[in-house]
C-alpha cells in the first residue's frame, strides 16, 4: 500500500504526479500575487483510509509533507488546508467490532502548515418519506420546516442513530449510536462539536491508547469548504447526490421522486447558515474557542456549492455549448436560484414595509423569482395576487396575522357521530356550485425571465364541461414559463375541486382546529376532504368549509423552456494590412493609402478610426465585408512587364475565394492583386487562372507583373510567405489628397458597433506616401548619335486616363518636364532637363564628362511632378 500511495503522489515514470500537480498550482497562485486560501486536495477518502500497517496512513503522511511545501510557496498570507469529506475528517473505525479506531487526518490537522480544518459538508438533515407511517411525522408535518432541519444538525442520522443496511433504511429500523467507553461522539460523523472540543484518543484492541493524537482541542477553526444541497425532491435526505450520470455521486437522494425542488435546497442552506453564521443569529451551535479568537465554524470560511462562473441564463440554456446543462435542473447550482423570492421572505418583507409587524409567514413555501410593486398600494392589494397564484390564506389568531399554504395532509378525520346534530336538520349541509359558474379557462400574465424578461401569459383549460367562463389574472411577478403554467393549472384545478361548500357544527372539544386546516369528513358513507374557511364559536363551533384536493397543489414542475441566448461572435482584433499602391483609378483626390481588413468570424461592418494626435478620432473608412487576403506559398522569380509570365504561384487565403477570368476581363482590370516584397514595397500583379488545389489554397498562373505602374516594385525573387491582397471593392481607402501626404495617422480598427477605445481594437500607425502621385516610369528609352551629340528619346506614360486606345494619352501632370541623368559607375555626372520626351546630350558635354565619345551610356529618365518631384525612373544602358 505504501508503495502504491507513493507512486500516486510522487513516484512512477510520469513526472506529472499528484504532488507535482499541486505544487504547480501553488506556484501559479504565488505568481498571480497570492490567493486567500489553497486546498491541497479534496475528498480523497479512498486514499486517506489506506493503511500500510496498523495506525500508519501513508497518504496522510504525503499530505502533511505536501502542505508544508505548499505553504512555503504561497506564504503566510494564504490559508492552506485540505477539504475532507464530511465522513472523513474524524474517526476511522477500522473493523466492524470497533476494536481499532484511529484519527488518520489528525496528523494533518495538527500540522503547522494547516490553519483550519476543511470539511465538505453534505450531512443529511432529513429522513423524509412520502408515507403516512414514516417516523419523522412525529417531529414535523412539513419537511421544509426550519425547526425540523435544524434539529437534525446535532441530531438524527449520523448523530443519534444510523441504518445498518439498505433494508434497515427501507423499514426505518434505526440503530442507536452508542459507545461502551462513554464517547459516542467518536462514531457520530455529524458531531463536529465534540470532535473540535475534545482530545482524540485512538483505540487498539478496544482499549484507548495512553496519549492523545497530535490534535489540540479547540486549536483551529473549522471551514466548511463546501456546503450544498441538490434542488431536488428530498434533497436534504442525501445532499451529496448529483444528477450527472458521469459523477461518482450520481443518483437521487433517498426516496426522492426526482422532481425539481428549489425550496429544499434553500431551506438546507438557510439551516446551516442559521446555525453557524452570526449574521443569521448563530450562537449556541457555534461556540467560541478558548484557544484562539474566533468561533468553532469560521463564518467567513463557509463556502456554498455551487456558484457557476458560466452566466445565467446562458447556462443552462445554451445546451449546444455545455453538455452538463441538463444537470442544472436538479443539481446543486445556486446561479439562477439564489435570487428567487420564497414566499415567507417575500410576504414578510411586504408586511414589514407596510408597518405590519405581528405576522407569521413561516408556513409559506416556494414563490416567484421576483415581484414588482410599482406604485403605492395597500398591503392586501400586494398580497392578494400572490395568494391567488401560490394558493395561501391569511387569518388572525391570538393577535398574530398568520399565513398558511393551502393543501397538506388532513389533521383529523370526522364522522357523523363527531358532529353536533341540530334538531330536525341533517348533520351537514353540502352546496355544489353550478358548472356554468366556474371558469373553463384561466390565464396568468407574468414576466418571463427565460425570455429576456418579456411579458407573457400562461393558460390552463378544461377539455370537458359546459362552462364558457374565463378567469384572468395579470400579475407583477417574474418567473419562468413552466412555473407559470403550473400555477395556472393549480388555480384551475383548485377552483373545480373546491366547488362544494360544507357547513357543519363541532363540539367545543375541537378547539384545536383552526382556519386553513384540512379535515376529512364522512357524511352518508362518503368521505370528503375539506378546508376550513370560517369558524363561529357559540354553544358549538359552526364551521364553513369547502372541498379540497391536496394533490392539486403537488403538481410536478417541468423543466423551464429557457430560450438559448444569441451568443455574440467572439470579437478580437482584426487582421489588417496597410497598402501603399500606385493610383489604381481616376478618383480625385488621389487615394494615397488603403487598408485590407479581414476577420473570421467577420463581426459585421468594421470601422477604421483615424487621429492625427492620438486623442480625438474620426471615422476614416467603413469596411462592409472582409478583404480577400492570404500569403504566398512559393518563391516567385522576377518576370517581364507587359507580357505573360510563364510561371505559377500558390496562394493560401485566410478566407474568401478566387476565380479564373477571361483575357478580356483581365485587360479590363479583373483579378488584380498586391503582393508585398521583403522591404515593404507592394507590386500589383494580375492572374488569369486560379485553380483550387487544397483547402483555401489556389494555384495562380498566366501572370502579368508590375501592373498599374508598379514594375519598380518587382522583386528579383519574391520569397514564399509574402502577404497577398486581392484588390477589389472590399479594400478601403483611408487617406486621399495632398493634405494627407506624409502626415502620420493613428488608426483604430474595430467592429462598427464598438467604440474605438475597445480593448479589441487594432491599433496601427500609417504615414501616407507619394507613391500614387509620382509620375510613372517612361518606356522605350532609345539613343541616337549625330554630329551634335546623343539624342535620347522615350515614350511617356500617365497616371490619369491612361487606358485609352484613341489618340495621345493625357499628360496627368501640371506641365511636361523630365530629368535625364547621365551616369558613370552609378554616379550622376550630368542631369539634362527636358519639356518633351527627348533630350540632347551634346558632344561637348560628353567630352567634358568622359573625355571621349562613349560606346555605351548609362542613362536614367524620370518624369517630374510639380507636386512631389521626381517620379519612378527608367534606367537603361544605351549604345548610340
Amino acid at each position: 500500500a505504501a508503495t502504491q500511495v507513493d507512486a500516486f503522489f510522487s513516484g512512477g515514470p510520469d513526472a506529472w504526479n499528484y504532488r507535482n500537480m499541486i505544487l504547480h498550482y501553488a506556484s501559479l497562485a504565488a505568481d498571480a500575487g497570492g490567493v486567500d486560501a489553497f486546498l491541497i486536495g479534496s475528498e480523497l477518502k479512498s486514499l486517506t483510509r489506506v493503511r500500510s500497517a496498523s495506525g500508519v496512513y501513508p497518504a496522510v503522511d504525503a499530505l502533511v509533507t505536501l502542505a508544508s511545501d505548499v505553504k512555503a510557496i504561497v506564504g503566510s498570507g494564504t490559508v492552506v488546508t485540505y477539504g475532507a469529506d464530511w465522513t472523513e475528517y474524524g474517526a476511522h473505525v477500522v473493523d466492524p467490532s470497533a476494536d481499532e479506531v484511529r484519527f488518520p487526518l489528525d496528523a494533518l490537522w495538527a500540522s503547522s502548515a494547516i490553519e483550519c480544518i476543511g470539511i465538505d459538508y453534505y450531512a443529511p438533515l432529513a429522513d423524509w418519506r412520502d408515507t403516512s407511517s414514516q417516523l419523522d411525522l412525529a417531529l414535523t408535518d412539513n419537511a421544509y420546516r426550519a425547526s425540523y432541519l435544524a434539529g437534525n444538525l446535532a441530531g438524527g442520522e449520523a448523530y443519534d442513530w444510523y441504518y445498518a443496511d439498505d433494508a434497515a433504511r427501507d423499514s426505518q429500523t434505526r440503530s442507536a449510536i452508542a459507545d461502551g467507553l462513554g464517547k459516542p461522539w467518536i462514531f457520530r460523523q455529524k458531531d463536529i462539536w465534540s470532535f473540535w472540543d475534545q482530545p482524540h484518543y485512538e483505540r487498539v484492541g478496544g482499549v484507548e491508547l495512553g496519549s492523545p493524537t497530535a490534535w489540540v482541542a479547540q486549536s483551529k477553526p473549522v471551514w466548511l469548504t463546501e456546503v450544498g444541497c441538490p434542488a431536488v425532491d428530498k434533497g436534504a435526505n442525501q445532499p451529496s447526490t448529483f444528477p450527472d450520470p458521469h459523477s461518482s455521486e450520481a443518483g437521487l437522494p433517498h426516496y426522492s421522486n426526482g422532481r425539481r425542488d428549489d425550496l429544499i435546497q434553500r431551506r438546507y442552506l438557510e439551516t446551516v447558515l442559521g446555525a453557524f453564521d452570526p449574521a443569521f443569529g448563530a450562537d449556541a451551535l457555534n461556540p467560541v474557542s478558548s484557544v484562539y479568537d474566533g468561533r468553532m465554524i469560521a463564518p467567513d470560511g463557509i463556502h456554498l456549492w455551487t456558484w457557476d462562473a458560466r452566466p445565467f441564463p446562458a447556462f443552462p440554456a445554451a445546451t449546444d455549448v455545455w453538455s452538463d446543462a441538463a444537470n442544472w435542473m436538479t443539481g446543486h447550482w445556486l446561479t439562477g436560484r439564489l435570487g428567487a423570492t420564497p414566499l415567507d421572505g417575500l410576504v414578510a418583507t411586504i408586511l414589514a414595509d407596510s408597518g405590519v409587524t405581528d405576522a407569521d409567514t413561516s408556513e409559506l413555501g416556494e414563490g416567484p423569482d421576483g415581484y414588482v410593486v410599482d406604485r403605492p398600494m395597500a398591503p392586501r392589494a400586494m398580497l392578494d395576487p400572490l395568494a391567488l397564484c401560490f394558493a395561501f390564506d391569511a387569518y388572525e389568531l391570538d393577535g398574530v396575522l398568520r399565513f398558511k399554504q393551502r393543501g397538506g395532509a388532513p389533521v383529523i378525520d370526522l364522522a357523523e357521530d363527531d358532529l353536533v346534530l341540530p334538531d330536525d336538520n341533517p348533520p351537514a349541509r353540502l352546496t355544489r356550485t353550478q358548472e356554468s359558474d366556474l371558469p373553463r379557462q384561466v390565464s396568468i400574465g407574468y414576466t418571463d425571465m427565460g425570455a429576456d424578461y418579456q411579458r407573457a401569459a400562461a393558460t390552463s383549460r378544461r377539455l370537458v364541461g359546459g362552462s364558457t367562463r374565463t378567469a384572468n389574472a395579470d400579475l407583477a411577478m417574474v418567473t419562468n414559463d413552466t412555473e407559470a403554467e403550473r400555477r395556472a393549472e393549480i388555480w384551475l384545478q383548485d377552483l373545480w375541486a373546491g366547488r362544494e361548500a360544507v357547513e357543519f357544527a363541532l363540539p367545543p372539544s375541537n378547539l384545536s382546529l383552526s382556519l386553513g386546516d384540512v379535515v376529512g369528513i364522512t357524511v352518508n358513507n362518503r368521505r370528503r376532504l375539506v378546508e376550513i374557511q370560517e369558524i363561529a364559536d357559540t354553544e358549538s363551533r359552526a364551521v364553513t368549509a369547502c372541498s379540497i384536493d391536496p394533490e392539486v397543489f403537488d403538481l410536478a414542475l417541468a423543466a423551464p423552456r429557457l430560450k438559448p441566448p444569441a451568443v455574440p461572435a467572439a470579437v478580437g482584433p482584426v487582421h489588417a494590412l496597410l497598402l501603399d499602391l500606385p493610383a489604381l483609378d481616376d478618383a480625385q483626390p488621389t487615394v494615397l493609402a488603403r487598408l485590407a481588413v479581414f476577420a473570421d468570424p467577420w463581426p459585421g461592418a468594421v470601422s477604421v478610426w483615424a487621429s492625427s494626435d492620438g486623442l480625438s478620432y474620426g471615422r476614416a473608412a467603413l469596411a462592409l465585408a472582409p478583404a480577400t487576403v492570404g500569403v504566398t506559398l512559393d518563391d516567385l522569380a522576377a518576370g517581364p512587364t507587359a507580357r505573360w509570365q510563364d510561371a505559377s504561384l500558390r496562394v493560401q487565403l485566410y478566407g474568401g475565394a478566387l476565380s479564373s477570368v477571361s483575357d478580356s476581363a483581365l485587360f479590363s482590370g479583373a483579378n488584380a492583386a498586391a503582393v508585398q516584397r521583403a522591404d515593404g514595397a507592394w507590386e500589383v500583379i494580375q492572374f488569369s487562372n486560379a485553380e483550387l488545389v487544397a483547402e483555401n489554397t489556389y494555384l495562380l498562373s498566366r501572370l502579368l507583373r508590375g501592373q498599374a505602374g508598379s514594375e519598380w516594385a518587382i522583386s528579383p525573387a519574391l520569397t514564399a510567405g509574402a502577404p497577398f491582397v486581392l484588390l477589389d471593392e472590399h479594400v478601403v481607402s483611408i487617406a486621399s489628397g495632398l493634405d494627407a501626404l506624409e502626415r502620420t495617422m493613428q488608426l483604430r480598427v474595430i467592429a462598427a458597433g464598438r467604440d474605438y477605445g475597445d480593448p479589441a481594437a487594432l491599433a496601427l500607425e500609417a504615414t501616407p506616401q507619394a507613391t500614387a502621385l509620382k509620375p510613372l516610369t517612361p518606356v522605350h528609352v532609345k539613343a541616337a548619335r549625330d554630329g551634335s551629340g546623343v539624342t535620347v528619346t522615350w515614350i511617356r506614360r500617365t497616371r490619369v486616363d491612361g487606358d485609352s486606345w484613341v489618340g495621345e494619352v493625357p499628360l496627368g501632370e501640371d506641365s511636361e518636364q523630365y530629368a535625364v541623368d547621365i551616369l558613370s559607375g552609378g554616379d550622376v555626372v550630368r542631369t539634362l532637363g527636358a519639356t518633351a520626351p527627348s533630350a540632347l546630350y551634346a558632344a561637348a558635354d560628353e567630352l567634358t564628362d568622359f573625355g571621349s565619345p562613349q560606346t555605351s551610356l548609362d542613362i536614367r529618365v524620370t518624369q517630374l511632378s510639380a507636386t512631389v518631384g521626381r517620379g519612378f525612373a527608367a534606367q537603361a544602358t544605351l549604345t548610340p
